[in-house]
This record gives structure tokens, C-alpha cells and sequence, in this order.
């Protein structure tokens, strides 16, 4: 299998794909953008063919066709979920399949212990014309620490300060019960890191590598001692954090994307956060300066918590995998993340 090109044409014009994910009826899921046109579309690449979706031609996410003229399609998986900004309103609508939108609601209404430590998106009354699989949302201000910390505009010690914003938030979340929570232990994530090596299997260099790492790193999750579950993200990276320093000098945290809620180990989360701030250096997103006080700050806590560095090192592995093969689809990563899986492999064989 080759990697999806970084451009492709489809409707007359070309398109920048800006995310891909293998699709369960063959080839690529797309998600694209072209000048121009606002927003980002769907599409589906097959026998080297880009072929871009309606909102209307969706047949997963029936509701989206009447949500989209309302507004701006900001994030669109074919089949699985789309975000619509409203023109009006300030709201962020998320568009899902018709028996999902329960569960996302339901996340969103119980996220009490989120609440604890950030501003979070609040559920907004449904409009009476909306379909089945709509979810209506709250914005959540401020920018990600992803943006803030690729800003050069922004100053270091802003970047430091909404770090520590995210700890202080985090350790409060963490100081709360997980009882109730949907369970998401070692073998589940196990399962997760399976899947994604074995999607990623063909597209990348060395395919047996890859699973056997996996399988190598899977079987420690599973085999480890694994600690209490706490409350969990189970999506917790530097795009899912905001911080907003607009009403208050001391700033103010917010989190969003509660939908994958679960009681997880706490190793779980920082992990996926850490590495994703190494992600970030290699993409040259942030710099040496900054991702060493990102990862401070995620240390710190980790030890304040008394996170077992072991479980830490294990769920680092299994992200540092599951990311690679993420971004084995995107074009624009595709070698970054040949190259960080190649790393990721010669580490693990060093130990």
C-alpha cells in the first residue's frame, strides 16, 4: 500500500488532505481543504482516486446535511463524526452516528470531575429541528497549547504559565472518584495499539517490526502491574487543552473532546500528553526550550500523584507506537513518522 499524496484532485480543483485513516471498506478516509473554500471536506481515496463526500452523502451521519448550512464543517471523519461551527451562537455542534449522540451527551452531562479543574464545553438545548446524532455544544475559550506553544509571538513564560494552568487543573481531576466510570484497562488500550500497528502494517518499512514491537509493548501493558483507576481523557494531548488568559491574569484552563471519558490508569493520560510534546519537537511545532517545560510540568504532577514510572515508560511505548502509525496516513507526516517509529524500535531494542 503507498501513502495517500499530500495533494490530490477531485471537483476541478486540487485539495490539501490534511488527515487520512484507513477505511473499513478499502483504501483511505480523507479529510481535506482547498483555498478558497471554507471549512474542510470528506472524501474517500481508492485505485489512486480522490473522490470528495457531500454533507448530504454521508449516510453514517444523516444529520450533518441539515447542520452544515448552519455553519462551518471544521473537522469531518467520513462515517464517524463531524464538528460544525454555527455563524451564530458561539456553538460547536458535533454530528455522530444516531446511537452514539446518547453516549456523547451523557459524557458531557456527567463531567463533573473535569469541571473541577477546567472550563469544559457544556451541553446546549437541542434545536427542534434537529436529526438524531446532533450534539449541541458550548465554545470553550482560549487557544490550545498546541497553537501557544508553535506561536514565536507568544512569550515563553505564557507558554510556561498555561502549562502549569493544565497541571493544577489535572491534579484536581485526578483528586476525584472514577466510580461509574466505563472501565478502560491494559487490555483495552492493548487492543487499541494492536489495531492501529496492524492498520499501519502495510504502509510502513519494516511491517513485521512494527507488529512485533506492538505485540512486545502490548504484553507489557497487559502483564504489568497495573495501578487504581482514576479518573481519564483517554484523548488527553496538547490540542485538547486550552488556555485563555483574557478575563483573568492567573489564566484559565479548558479541556474538550470528553466523549472517550473512562476510569483509566493515571499513567494513561500523561503518557499520551508527554509524547505528544515529543511529537511536537518533531515536527517542529515546539521547541527544545519549550517541550522541556511541558514535560516538566507533566513530570512534576506524575510524581506529585505518585504515577509508577514503570507504567509511565509502558504507556509512553504503546502512544509512541499508536502515534507513529497514526501519522503514517497523514502525507505531510509520513516520513517524520517512518523516522519516529524507526527510533522508537532501536530504543526499545537497546533496553
Amino acid at each position: 500500500m503507498t501513502p495517500v499524496p499530500a495533494v490530490v484532485s477531485a471537483e476541478g480543483r486540487l485539495w490539501q488532505v490534511g488527515r487520512a485513516w484507513p477505511a473499513v471498506d478499502g483504501g483511505h478516509d480523507l479529510e481535506l481543504s482547498t483555498p478558497g473554500a471554507p471549512g474542510v471536506r470528506a472524501g474517500r481515496w481508492r485505485a489512486g482516486r480522490a473522490v470528495l463526500e457531500q454533507p448530504a452523502g454521508d449516510a453514517r451521519l444523516p444529520a450533518l446535511a441539515a447542520v452544515a448550512g448552519a455553519g462551518e464543517i471544521v473537522s469531518w471523519r467520513r462515517g464517524r463524526r463531524a464538528v460544525v461551527r454555527e455563524r451564530a451562537g458561539g456553538a460547536f455542534v458535533k454530528v455522530v452516528r444516531p446511537h452514539a449522540a446518547a453516549g456523547v451527551l451523557r459524557a458531557h452531562t456527567e463531567a463533573a470531575a473535569f469541571r473541577d479543574g477546567f472550563t469544559v464545553p457544556e451541553p446546549l438545548p437541542a434545536s427542534p429541528t434537529d436529526e438524531p446524532g446532533v450534539v449541541r455544544l458550548s465554545l470553550v475559550p482560549g487557544r490550545t497549547l498546541c497553537d501557544l506553544g508553535a506561536d514565536d509571538a507568544v512569550p515563553d513564560a505564557l507558554v510556561d504559565r498555561a502549562w502549569h494552568a493544565w497541571a493544577a487543573g489535572w491534579r484536581r481531576v485526578l483528586a476525584r472518584s472514577a466510580v461509574g466510570m466505563r472501565r478502560h484497562g491494559p487490555r483495552d488500550e492493548a487492543a487499541v495499539l494492536r489495531s492501529w500497528a496492524l492498520a499501519a502494517a502495510p504502509l510502513a518499512d519494516d511491517a513485521e517490526g512494527l507488529a512485533a514491537h506492538a505485540e512486545t509493548v502490548a504484553a507489557r501493558l497487559v502483564d504489568g502491574a497495573a495501578q487504581d483507576a482514576v479518573v481519564g481523557h483517554r484523548d488527553l494531548h496538547d490540542k485538547q487543552v486550552l488556555f485563555d488568559d483574557s478575563g483573568d491574569p492567573a489564566g484559565a484552563a479548558g479541556l474538550i473532546d470528553l466523549d472517550t471519558a473512562a476510569a483509566v490508569e493515571p499513567a494513561l493520560d500523561l503518557a499520551n500528553l508527554r509524547v505528544h510534546v515529543a511529537w511536537r519537537e518533531a515536527q517542529s511545532r515546539l521547541s527544545a526550550q519549550r517541550a522541556a517545560s511541558a514535560r516538566a510540568a507533566i513530570d512534576a504532577l506524575a510524581a506529585a500523584v505518585g504515577v509508577d514510572p514503570e507504567r509511565m515508560r509502558v504507556y509512553e511505548d504503546a502512544t509512541r507506537l499508536r502515534l507513529g502509525a497514526v501519522y503514517l496516513f497523514r502525507p505531510q507526516w509520513h516520513d517524520t513518522a517512518q523516522a519516529w517509529l524507526r527510533a522508537s524500535a532501536a530504543s526499545q531494542t537497546r533496553r
